[in-house]
């Protein structure tokens, strides 16, 4: 559950080891009798600070071990007008998966291909590939189409 609050005391509660890194542990209390464990990796944490006004996760699933996470505000610089929260993220997110299907549909196209295959060739069966891939009627499908009805309409009788 979300929730805004002051934090009423941020006490050291000793690490753990994960995955080969240390874990350092945080027993936060609010102004609003909420008490749960903080995580860092961080020794130092600067999230959880006495007296500060904080957003923050109060995650209640397993009661006896309660755990306050922090949730992060991201302001953008001013040449993005402030505008960085979900855009950027999802912008990133979509060229990530682009790159991807293309990188993918290219490997296929290698793979298709005759160890004589011309470059010109393979890109194109990769751009193909991620036609369809977006479900986009691609260059190949249109040529295709033509030259079938072609045939089956010129019939010489």
């Amino acid at each position: 559950m979300e929730k805004t609050d002051v934090v009423k005391s941020v006490q050291s509660n000793g690490t753990f080891e994960f995955n080969g890194k240390t874990f350092y542990k945080y027993e936060v209390q609010m102004e609003n009798g909420d008490v749960g464990d903080y995580n860092s990796i961080s020794q130092d944490q600067n999230n959880f600070i006495a007296g500060k006004v904080v957003n923050y996760l109060y995650d209640v699933s397993k009661p006896k071990y309660p755990k306050i996470k922090p949730i992060y505000n991201f302001t953008g610089s001013p040449k993005n007008n402030g505008d960085y929260q979900n855009k950027q993220k999802a912008q990133r997110g979509d060229d990530v998966q682009k790159m991807i299907v293309r990188q993918s549909c290219l490997k296929a196209a290698v793979e298709l291909s005759s160890k004589n295959a011309k470059l010109e060739d393979i890109l194109a069966a990769a751009d193909v590939f991620v036609d369809w891939v977006y479900d986009v009627e691609s260059k190949e499908e249109k040529y295709l189409e033509v030259k079938s009805k072609k045939e089956t309409t010129d019939l010489p009788f």
